[in-house]
């Protein structure tokens, strides 16, 4: 099967990369497009501090298209036909012949009751190894009604499962490879070269320079000591007790420990349809995560807490009535650089 090149913009390319996997299904190439290009003009390459001290990178297109679709999938209440960044168990697919196929991590914001979503938690097992946890870049679906996005018929509390996924997407920014191993660990999720499709993005060096260039003129974007920063505006006039942080563990899958990790001077926010993307720094990896805007105020207040409170002092702030509320009179600039 010959590549099939489709222009994105006048030096966007996306190219159908690999002939040995297939071409997407019908109508998802104009939808990931979209996608693919409203992240074209973000810079390739993040340098994020990690807490060992090293310097890792990010490739920020590659979060930008994932914020995007994720903001989608909570409007739609994760009835959505395309699955950002989805969380799997590779470890029952690695060690037993007999595994059917690795099995995505499912929220556990409402128990393990039937219908759940897929966790938002990047880190869903603790102390796990490298490739023990894959998350390919789009995963679509069958049925947009059913919430599971695997092949498999079992999720990790045995219950039974519809199979789901229709096919698996990976899409390959500039400077993006595979990892080692990435590539037979992804054939396992989508179960063959049928229901996997590699896409590759190439050009826009130009166009992504002149929509920074203008994004600075307009003072969406700003240059401090020669680092790029963005700047989001956070209007709140409505009150966000404590016990607000139920409500961001139901709808972003975080723990007490994650929320402590969260270095808030390298937070990125933009605003869709009334929710907003908010992509995170934890434990040196970025994360998009999607909330109501009135929740955005209340995690920041959330990290200043975990920045000087003790273990008890914490606890008891998270599980206490409300006691005082955090209010965002007017608006306030958060940046990340």
């Amino acid at each position: 099967m010959a590549p099939q090149m489709i222009p994105v913009d006048t030096t966007v390319t996306i190219r159908e990369d690999i002939p040995k996997y297939v071409r997407l299904p019908h109508q998802a190439m104009g939808y990931l497009e979209e996608k693919i290009r409203s992240a074209m003009w973000w810079p390739e390459v993040l340098r994020v501090q990690r807490p060992d001290g090293l310097v890792g990178t990010s490739l920020l297109k590659q979060i930008a298209m994932s914020a995007a679709i994720r903001a989608d999938e909570r409007k739609h209440e994760f009835c959505w036909r395309y699955k950002a960044e989805v969380s799997f168990d590779m470890r029952p697919w690695i060690t037993s012949r007999h595994a059917k196929a690795p099995i995505p991590f499912l929220s556990k914001s409402d128990g393990d009751t039937p219908g759940r979503r897929h966790s938002q938690n990047p880190f869903p097992l603790p102390g796990s190894l490298a490739g023990d946890v894959r998350r390919p870049d789009v995963v679509i679906v069958e049925n947009e009604g059913n919430r599971w996005p695997g092949r498999g018929t079992v999720d990790h509390d045995g219950m039974a499962q519809w199979p789901n996924l229709l096919r698996l997407v990976e899409v390959k920014f500039p400077g993006d490879t595979w990892g080692e191993n990435q590539e037979r660990d992804y054939l396992g999720i989508a179960g063959d070269n049928r229901h996997m499709t590699v896409l590759k993005v190439s050009g826009g060096e130009e166009r992504a320079k002149a929509m920074v260039e203008a994004a600075i003129a307009a003072g969406f974007l700003g240059k401090v000591a020669g680092r790029l920063l963005l700047r989001a505006r956070l209007r709140s006039k409505i009150p966000v007790p404590q016990a607000a942080w139920q409500q961001i563990r139901q709808q972003t899958d975080l723990t007490v420990q994650q929320l402590r990790q969260i270095d808030w001077g390298q937070v990125c926010i933009t605003m869709s349809g009334g929710m907003a993307v908010v992509v995170l720094v934890i434990d040196g990896v970025l994360v998009p995560v999607v909330l109501t805007q009135a929740l955005v105020g209340a995690l920041a207040a959330l990290v200043a807490i975990t920045a000087t409170a003790g273990d008890a002092a914490l606890m008891a702030a998270l599980t206490s009535p409300p006691n005082f509320s955090f209010t965002s009179n007017g608006s306030h600039d958060e940046f990340f650089p």
